[in-house]
């Protein structure tokens, strides 16, 4: 039998959980089957990071692998053989795939644990555990094949402990959980789980047990189409393969250090130096993304488009805004966390014809490691330089307040300029869901619905007025000869609001346009100290 997580009958074995003869844990992970393998059978030679292994027996081949049974029958000599196709890549994505990170195609029954502080300089003070546990839920709901089984909020005095929770509650959690065959994996939802803290829970609960990090990385792989996007991610996951080495170097203890490398390399060894190569490779393939990234920029600042970068919560409605702001058909909004991981430039037009690029960034999420969000550092510096920030915030959602908060907060940790900082138009989105009794708590911000596009005209106005502030437009009018070298300089370097006939003299319009300081300059030396030169130089002669 192949041992696999492409073989059918394998996922069928983890999703109704079988047991090894020798284990009391009912298994339905391939991590913990290679596991119990491992310590169970001294003499198999068995190394959980290869993508396959084969099970066989000497006197009977057809394995007997059914549920509430033992896959091998321990009266028979068993051994478990590498599949000699292994190589550097799938030997190095299996470092994803056995601590959960990547596998996509077996979903989980998640029973969530949200814990929470009782007390203290820790316990949150802007939202309430039952949001908490709200958005906890939605994570697991935004990952595909996933559903979440049960819940349960757990009050704590300290997240630090190595068992997290004490005695009598950890025992009532393991009651719940084990009496419920449908539960497949437990979601522990906070920040970093430390390898202590899982390896105990895993062993005691029977289970995959996630915290914050794996579930949001999770996403994170299905939500990455483009190749900037799949890049970061990777980048993201290298810190969990440091410490899932780190775990596995733990739970070993002693354990098998065969040397299996032509140059005597332990297994341990040949995972450290290919993570250290990975790491290597992205780092390079980051900096080179810089390089594009920069560039890209010095371009835009020299036609002098405006910059507005639009930031927020996930799933506050950032796409679906910018969306309505440009009228790109082909932008494809979804109601989930997550859904755009990439740093876009969208191009719009402002009231007074004044050009434009909003920016969609990924959103922030609360609980989770700085080490998620600096890989994506590279493409959020075209928001962090923008002109001006929209801070979009779901007014429909109860956590709104703390949302807002986090990313304010941020904002601020990611070191984004002060003066930046000042120019912030912060917009109530979702009104629309709103009852009139709950919009008057809303009645001094800015009231959008991007469904409906109420309000889109007032903020294009208040965007405009910040803007010229800002980026020291100005406007004003010029008389210019009709269809002249002076017109047709304007239209292409400057805003125009609108042209008005010059009644006096039929060959001359006045333009009313919005322009740069830098621009204005460009002009009066190109058009009217040129003329004062001719007109000098025609007196002399």
């Amino acid at each position: 039998m192949i041992v696999s997580k492409k073989n059918c009958l394998f996922k069928e074995l983890l999703r109704s959980g079988f047991r090894m003869k020798y284990s009391t844990q009912t298994i339905r992970s391939y991590s913990r089957l290679c596991y119990e393998i491992g310590t169970g059978q001294k003499s198999l030679l068995c190394n959980s990071f290869f993508s396959n292994h084969v099970l066989w027996s000497r006197s009977d081949l057809k394995l007997r692998a059914m549920s509430s049974s033992h896959i091998i029958n321990g009266s028979e000599e068993c051994e478990i053989v590498q599949d000699n196709t292994d190589k550097f890549d799938e030997l190095f994505d299996d470092l994803f795939l056995e601590k959960g990170i990547e596998e996509k195609v077996i979903g989980h029954n998640v029973f969530v644990i949200q814990p929470y502080i009782k007390w203290g300089p820790s316990k949150k003070t802007l939202t309430t555990p039952p949001y908490q546990l709200d958005e906890s839920v939605a994570l697991i709901d935004t990952l595909k094949d996933w559903s979440v089984v049960g819940s349960e909020l757990v009050p704590l005095t300290t997240t630090k402990s190595p068992k997290v929770f004490g005695k009598g509650k950890l025992e009532a959690l393991t009651k719940i959980i084990k009496s419920d065959e449908s539960i497949t994996a437990v979601f522990l939802s906070l920040n970093v789980l430390s390898k202590v803290q899982q390896d105990f829970l895993e062993e005691t609960f029977g289970l995959p047990v996630f915290d914050r990090y794996s579930v949001v990385m999770r996403i994170f792989r299905e939500h990455a189409v483009t190749k900037e996007a799949k890049l970061q991610v990777a980048m993201a996951e290298i810190p969990q393969l440091w410490r899932n080495l780190s775990l596995d170097k733990y739970r070993a203890r002693g354990g098998n250090t065969h040397s299996v490398g032509g140059s005597g390399e332990t297994f341990y060894e040949i995972r450290k130096n290919l993570i250290k190569g990975r790491e290597s490779k992205l780092k390079a393939a980051l900096k080179s993304l810089k390089k594009h990234r920069d560039l890209m920029r010095s371009k835009r600042k020299k036609r002098q488009f405006p910059t507005i970068a639009v930031v927020g919560y996930t799933n506050a409605g950032k796409t679906s805004l910018i969306k309505a702001l440009t009228q790109e058909e082909e932008m494809e909004p979804k109601n989930e966390l997550f859904a755009t991981l990439d740093v876009t430039c969208h191009r719009g037009v402002l009231p007074s014809n004044i050009k434009v690029l909003y920016i969609d960034t990924i959103g922030f999420i609360s609980d989770i490691p700085t080490m998620l969000i600096e890989p994506f550092i590279v493409t959020l510096e075209d928001a962090l330089e923008a002109d001006l920030i929209i801070h979009v915030i779901d007014v429909s959602n109860p956590d709104y307040v703390a949302q807002s908060a986090h990313v304010e907060q941020t904002l601020q940790q990611l070191n984004v300029d002060k003066n930046l900082l000042k120019n912030v138009i912060v917009v109530a989105n979702k009104v629309d869901l709103l009852s009139s009794e709950q919009l008057r708590t809303f009645e001094g911000m800015l009231q959008i619905s991007c469904t409906s596009s109420f309000g889109l005209s007032r903020l294009r106005e208040e965007v405009e007025r910040m803007l010229l502030n800002v980026t020291d437009r100005m406007k004003l009018r010029v008389r210019v000869a009709n269809g002249g070298p002076e017109f047709s300089w304007l239209y292409k370097e400057s805003s125009v609001v609108d042209v008005v006939a010059d009644d006096s003299n039929a060959q001359f319009i006045y333009m009313d346009v919005i322009i740069t300081k830098t621009n204005l300059e460009k002009f009066k030396f190109e058009f009217i100290m040129r003329k004062k030169r001719e007109r000098l130089k025609h007196y002399r002669d």
